[in-house]
């Protein structure tokens, strides 16, 4: 008796495995990119957390002259590097501002041309700390109506509140000279003093170099 056996049709079961395979593949590619941008998005935060905790000088509102800021730097905003014009580490130093007005210390006088390593009390909103000028900028256009005067390097923005927006944020902060006692003394102020409005053209005066500084910061 002759016995003849079905053909074995291993094609169907191939090309399943195969497709169950690319299936996983795309799972395990799409969760690595997903875990990826997750773990871009803590680095980025924990730059900023990290950027309070680096020796800044923090506190409550401090009151002062009401000017435009802007903020710079950051991994939005790779254009403006991590080196100050002086040649500083910002990334170590992020306690730092720019003076805006100009392409150089010299002629960028927005604040009077403050001397390097100037520090300043800059507050916005409930929140304060003190910053110290290692760079300069050209700057832009007034914000809502305030001189554009001073860049704040992106870590220090995030530690008195400002939320990051990849270099593009901009708004008002108030800004005064520390007392010639220092930094530390300043904090210690309460949020009493006047608090001058730029924007309505109060408390601008000429400044030494042909900007216009705050009343609160000539000297």
């Amino acid at each position: 008796m002759t016995s003849t056996l079905a053909p074995h049709r291993a094609g169907p079961i191939v090309v399943t495995g195969a497709l169950a395979g690319l299936l996983t593949l795309v799972g395990l590619v799409t969760l690595g990119v997903l875990t990826l941008g997750w773990l871009t998005s803590r680095a980025a935060c924990a730059s900023v957390t990290s950027a309070s905790d680096a020796g800044m000088a923090l506190g409550p509102a401090g009151g002062g002259a009401l000017v435009g800021a802007s903020e710079y730097g950051g991994p939005g905003d790779p254009s403006s590097g991590v080196v100050g014009a002086s040649g500083v580490d910002l990334l170590t130093h992020p306690d730092s501002y720019a003076e805006l007005g100009g392409l150089s210390f010299q002629t960028a006088t927005m604040m009077g041309g403050l001397p390097y390593m100037t520090p300043l009390r800059i507050t916005w909103g409930a929140h304060s700390g003190i910053a110290y000028k290692r760079d300069f900028g050209f700057g832009g256009a007034p914000i809502a109506g305030s001189p554009r005067v001073i860049d704040l390097w992106w870590q220090f923005a995030g530690a008195i509140g400002i939320p990051y927006e990849h270099g593009l944020w901009s708004g008002d902060v108030s800004v005064r000279r520390p007392p010639g006692t220092g930094a530390a003394s300043l904090l210690g102020q309460g949020a009493g003093g006047a608090r001058t409005d730029a924007a309505r053209g109060v408390g601008l005066t000429a400044a030494r170099a042909g900007g216009c500084a705050p009343d609160a910061l000539a000297g």
